[in-house]
């Protein structure tokens, strides 16, 4: 216990220290003019470099990537073992020098609906069968104080986290007009280190891991007018939550592994089982795709024209495979139908905390 619990303050301890540096890298680009390129994908890949030591495996999801628009999630921690695992998935959205965060409003037209399919929709409401049973979905927030119109956010808030559903209410709670200011969204925002605090007050309190996640798994996560991150943490109080607002959001997952967890877990003895990072193509069905409309929306957002799903091409290097100077990852494939909506559910990166191999507590 006293390893497990080390390791996850010491978790806690490396983002708050990158989040510190988050909330630097902003100010200087964002208020000081400094010429910095400062997108949510190169703050992430920063990220998952200084939390390297705390992932068991890392995998990179490689589609014939449609757009971001159409991916759920940028990134998902998934901890547990065995068939037992609870799953946290976050989108990521750096603040703007206005103090906005404009990639709130992505969104790209349906083919099997008139009404076009929005990012934050993705992410919150998945296929039940992309997703285990205990899972929870959260926005992840790179800003600074100031730029302008910016709360006071301390340092370890340079990386803070909401959840998906009441950002989502905060963005459509003007009638006709995307709500993206950050005056908005980071109204109530925990440090992103805090995410894992519900974990450590239980392992704190004498609990194993293994008892821990074993309490989670099996149960859904509900979410009401007042529910918390924290509340992901505690096992048996989600129901009691949900009934506190009639209109609960339940993020029923699947009981079993969906079918890409199952693939990375495979215990096939090859390249990929062995390696701390690899890649998982996915290969979806093909169809047509078309342009959203603003007008179909029926909010002031962002038009953007998405290639079709395909299957893999050896194309612009993504997640994974740096550059041709890197040595190639261990790969395996999966094929799987294309959701309805044509959007993408599947994180970029997959964030494995294997309890049963987590490594010794990493020197800091």
């Amino acid at each position: 216990m006293g390893d497990e619990l080390g390791f996850f303050t010491g978790l806690q301890a490396e983002m708050d220290s990158y989040a510190g540096q988050v909330w630097s890298m902003v100010k200087y680009s964002r208020d000081q003019g400094y010429r910095l390129s400062l997108g949510e994908t190169t703050l992430t890949d920063l990220g998952f470099y200084h939390l390297r030591k705390y992932y068991t495996k890392t995998v990179y999801i490689r589609t014939e990537q449609p757009n971001e628009t159409r991916t759920g999630a940028d990134w998902e921690w998934l901890i547990g073992h065995g068939n037992e695992w609870v799953q946290i998935r976050a989108q990521a959205k750096v603040i703007d020098k206005r103090g906005s965060f404009r990639q709130l409003g992505h969104a790209v037209k349906s083919v099997q609906s008139s009404r076009p399919v929005m990012q934050i929709d993705t992410l919150i409401s998945p296929p039940s069968d992309s997703v285990v049973q205990h899972w929870m979905p959260l926005y992840i927030f790179y800003a600074s104080t100031p730029p302008a119109k910016t709360p006071a956010l301390a340092l370890d808030e340079g990386c803070s986290a909401r959840l998906a559903h009441f950002t989502r209410d905060t963005l459509r709670s003007n009638a006709r007009t995307l709500t993206l200011t950050s005056r908005k969204h980071l109204q109530g925002v925990i440090a992103w280190s805090q995410i894992f605090s519900g974990l450590v007050e239980r392992l704190n309190a004498g609990e194993t891991l293994d008892a821990i996640i074993s309490s989670l798994a099996t149960s859904s996560f509900h979410l009401g007018a007042h529910t918390t991150i924290h509340d992901f943490w505690r096992a048996g109080s989600s129901s009691s939550t949900a009934a506190t607002h009639a209109q609960s959001h339940p993020t029923k997952g699947n009981s079993a592994p969906p079918e890409y967890i199952s693939r990375i877990l495979d215990s096939t003895k090859d390249d990929f089982h062995e390696a701390r990072a690899a890649i998982l193509n996915v290969n979806y069905e093909s169809r047509p795709e078309q342009p959203v409309s603003t007008d179909e929306l029926g909010y002031q957002t962002f038009q953007e024209s998405v290639p079709s799903v395909g299957p893999i091409k050896p194309s612009t290097p993504s997640w994974g495979e740096l550059s041709p100077l890197h040595p190639p990852l261990p790969t395996r494939s999966l094929d799987l139908p294309t959701p309805p909506d044509m959007s993408n559910p599947l994180p970029k990166v997959v964030a494995m905390l294997d309890i049963d191999r987590l490594p010794s507590l990493p020197e800091r």
